[in-house]
């Protein structure tokens, strides 16, 4: 019985591509899909000495690699099934995250492929009330949006510690902790949930690695940063000079009766 052919040989047949199209095609497919066998060392469901047995049972077979694995015993059936259910509820996740993305002003215009990449490494995370994303002092190493209901932005208060001073507010659809990205240290501010809120979150350094990949892509990005972060800076300057003459004022208010009564005792 003759074999079955590959989709692209019949498009070449049919002169819709060329074997150098397909070739392309091929190629893209090997980098941009994984391997079972890569999947499972980097979630860690098996060690190298399994994969490499595996592997070599399965050459000797048509089986795929999952079936040779469970079938030898060197992988768990039912672990298997969770890892399944996981890898497919990440899928759900990454799709969500996918359509989030370009109503955010900075990624509103990548490309279908950047847009993928990006989605990629962002994950979604929901806080309750009142919990602090960001803590003044912390070191800075992911970049967020808000996808849901409002943040406040504050600082520590020297005068009053229960009291802290506040800054301003983040919307739905805005990036914020990007300082992050051109140069690390520490956060300035603490950025705390009003409600329950549900964020996007990119860690540092997959992000720097997604500008890499992408060259096209990351002036206009890193521009957008820049621009954005010398706004904030402006804007924080000005409240916070605003706060230091308040504070003074207070302090001032606050001696001036014990001054007062001093010199009523002299």
């Amino acid at each position: 019985m003759e074999r079955s052919r590959f989709f692209c040989q019949h498009l070449i047949h049919k002169e819709l591509i060329t074997p150098r199209d397909a070739l392309d095609a091929l190629d893209l497919q090997r980098r941009e899909t994984p391997t079972f066998e890569r999947l499972a060392l980097e979630s860690g469901v098996m060690d190298p000495n399994g994969v490499f047995q595996t592997l070599t049972l399965q050459a000797r077979t048509e089986l795929g690699f999952m079936e040779v694995a469970v079938g030898h015993g060197l992988l768990s059936a039912s672990l298997l099934q969770r890892e399944l259910s996981c890898f497919e509820a990440e899928g759900r996740g990454n799709r969500r995250i996918r359509e989030l993305l370009p109503h955010i002003d900075l990624f509103r215009n990548l490309g279908d492929h950047p847009l993928g990449a990006l989605a990629a490494i962002t994950r979604q995370h929901d806080y309750n009330a009142d919990h602090y994303v960001i803590s003044e002092g912390a070191p800075a190493g992911n970049i967020y949006s808000l996808v849901e209901e409002s943040l406040m932005i504050t600082k520590e208060n020297p005068v009053r510690e229960k009291e802290p001073i506040y800054l301003g507010s983040i919307k739905p659809r805005e990036l914020f902790g990007e300082s992050s990205v051109l140069e690390g240290g520490i956060r300035t501010a603490n950025v705390v949930t009003c409600s329950e809120s549900t964020l996007l979150v990119m860690r540092r350094g997959d992000f720097l690695a997604f500008l890499r990949d992408y060259p096209a892509t990351s002036r206009p990005i890193l521009s957008f940063l820049v621009n954005q972060l010398v706004g904030k800076l402006s804007a924080t300057n000005h409240e916070l000079a605003l706060t230091r003459n308040r504070l003074y004022r207070l302090q001032e208010a606050q001696h001036a009766p014990a001054e007062s009564a001093q010199r009523t005792f002299d």
